[in-house]
């Protein structure tokens, strides 16, 4: 599955990476626009995508994971 979200702040970034170290499997986030994707555990790679629109791409979630990516989501 994939969600549009964006992380506007440091607190947002460490909440999120908090998130997908509870998951027992991957999560990937990509730049829109852009092909590379990054693990969504990297703190260091999420803070340079402060701002933008990225991609959450997973398989499975729990339901604090999928609330936090609603609370996240852009349209």
């Amino acid at each position: 599955m994939q969600k549009m979200i964006q992380l506007s702040s440091i607190d947002d970034v460490k909440e999120f990476v908090n998130n997908v170290k509870e998951l027992d499997q991957p999560v990937f986030v990509s730049k829109e626009g852009f092909a590379f994707q990054l693990d969504g555990a990297s703190i260091m790679g999420l803070m340079a995508l402060i701002g933008s629109k990225i991609i959450v791409s997973y398989e499975k979630a729990t339901e604090k994971f999928l609330q936090l990516l609603d609370r996240k989501q852009v349209v």
